[in-house]
C-alpha cells in the first residue's frame, strides 16, 4: 500500500506574496490527504536558494485523517532590499513523514519605497515656489523697489529700476530650471540653478550697496536665497 504522503498536496496562497516597504510577509499552506483510508503524518519545512529567508509556522506538525483537509499559516522574513530596489525570492515548502516528502514553490517579492526622491521632489519645488515668491517681494530698504511690469524701464538712468527687474526674470527663469532638472538624474540642473540664484542675488545686493544706500535686503531677497538654498539641498539628493 503507497503512502499517504504520495497522495499528499500542498497549496500556498498565494503563489506570489508582494510586500513593500517590509521584510515580514504571511502564506497561507493547505495540506490535503488524498487517500482514502489512512492518515496522513507529516511536519513542514522551508527553504531558500539563499537560505536568507526565515520560515515560522503556525503549526510544524499535522495529523490529517483520510480525505481530510488541514491549514495553516506560514511567516517568512528576509532583508529588506536596498531602497528603491525589488527583490523576488524563491521559497519551497517541505512536508515529510521521515519516510517520503513532498513539497511546494512560492515566491516572496518585496520592495523598498526611494523615499528619498519624494523628498527631493517636494524640497526642489518648495524651493522654486520660495524663490518665485521672493522674486514678487521687496528686495531692498531704502530703495524703492521694480517689478516685472517695470521692464521697459531697463534704459533708465535709475540703477535699481534699470537692473532690478531683469534680475527678478532672471531668478523666476531659474526657479522654473530647477524644477525642470527634477526629470534629470543627476540633479545637474536643479543644482546650478539654484546656486546660481543664491550666488547671483547676493552678488547683485552687494554691488547695488556699492551704487545706492540699500540698508540691507527686505525678506523678499531673503526669500529668494532660502527657496534657492531648500532647492539645492533637493538637487543634491539625487547624489544619494
Amino acid at each position: 500500500m503507497d503512502l499517504p504522503i504520495k497522495k499528499a498536496v500542498l497549496r500556498l496562497t498565494p503563489e506570489a506574496l508582494h510586500k513593500r516597504n517590509s521584510s515580514n510577509g504571511r502564506f497561507r499552506i493547505a495540506i490535503e490527504n488524498h487517500d482514502e483510508l489512512q492518515w496522513l503524518n507529516l511536519a513542514l519545512s522551508g527553504s531558500d536558494p539563499d537560505h536568507l529567508v526565515q520560515f515560522g509556522f503556525s503549526r510544524t506538525r499535522y495529523e490529517i485523517p483520510p480525505r481530510g483537509l488541514a491549514w495553516g499559516w506560514i511567516d517568512v522574513s528576509a532583508p529588506r532590499p536596498a531602497r528603491g530596489k525589488e527583490v523576488s525570492r524563491e521559497i519551497e515548502i517541505i512536508a515529510t513523514d521521515r519516510n517520503e516528502s513532498v513539497s511546494t514553490r512560492g515566491t516572496f517579492i518585496h520592495s523598498s519605497v526611494d523615499w528619498v526622491r519624494y523628498v527631493r521632489y517636494v524640497l526642489t519645488v518648495l524651493g522654486a515656489i520660495v524663490s518665485v515668491a521672493g522674486a514678487c517681494l521687496p528686495w531692498t530698504i531704502a530703495q524703492t523697489d521694480y517689478y516685472l511690469i517695470d521692464l521697459p524701464l531697463i534704459s533708465s538712468a535709475d540703477i535699481v529700476a534699470k537692473t532690478q527687474p531683469s534680475a527678478r526674470l532672471v531668478v523666476i527663469v531659474l526657479a522654473v530650471a530647477m524644477v525642470i532638472g527634477i526629470f534629470g538624474k543627476s540633479g545637474k540642473l536643479t543644482i546650478i540653478s539654484s546656486a546660481v540664484i543664491a550666488v547671483g542675488l547676493f552678488a547683485y545686493l552687494i554691488v547695488l550697496s556699492t551704487k545706492v544706500i540699500t540698508d540691507g535686503p527686505m525678506f523678499g531677497a531673503i526669500l529668494v536665497v532660502a527657496g534657492a538654498i531648500v532647492g539645492l539641498i533637493g538637487g543634491l539628493l539625487a547624489k544619494l
